[in-house]
C-alpha cells in the first residue's frame, strides 16, 4: 500500500478502475450544476423576450424551438387526400423479424462503441 495518505490507495488501481472512479466523481459533481443551469435557463426563458440580449458581457439568445410534428401533419393532411406528401420506406423492425440474425447483422453498420457508466 502507498505511504502517501493523499493517494487514498488510488495508485494500486488499474487505469480502468481509476478512470471509472474519476468519471463517477465528475458525474456526481456535474449533475447538481446541470440542474442549476437548467433552473437558470427556465428563469431566463420566462423573464426575457425572444431575441438576443447583452447581459454581463455575454450574449443571451432566447429562440423559438419548433419541430415538425409528423402526427399533427398527418391529421391535417391525410395520406388518402395528399399522397404526394408521403413516401414508403424500409421497416427495419419487420426486416429484423423476417431475416436471420446473421443476415440482419450484415445489414448493420458498426459505429463507435457506446460507453455507459452508472
Amino acid at each position: 500500500m502507498s505511504s502517501n495518505p493523499e493517494n487514498h490507495g488510488l495508485s494500486e488501481l488499474t487505469e480502468n478502475e481509476r478512470l471509472v472512479r474519476e468519471y463517477a466523481l465528475l458525474a456526481s459533481e456535474v449533475e447538481p450544476m446541470q440542474a442549476r443551469m437548467d433552473e437558470i435557463k427556465k428563469y431566463l426563458r420566462a423573464s426575457l423576450d425572444q431575441g438576443s440580449h447583452e447581459i454581463s458581457g455575454l450574449k443571451v439568445t432566447i429562440a423559438k424551438n419548433a419541430r415538425f410534428d409528423a402526427k399533427k401533419a398527418a391529421e391535417m393532411y391525410p395520406q388518402d387526400s395528399y399522397p404526394d406528401f408521403y413516401k414508403t420506406s424500409l421497416d427495419s423492425a419487420a426486416v429484423k423479424r423476417a431475416v436471420a440474425p446473421a443476415v440482419y447483422e450484415a445489414m448493420s453498420t458498426e459505429g463507435e462503441p457506446r460507453v455507459t457508466i452508472k
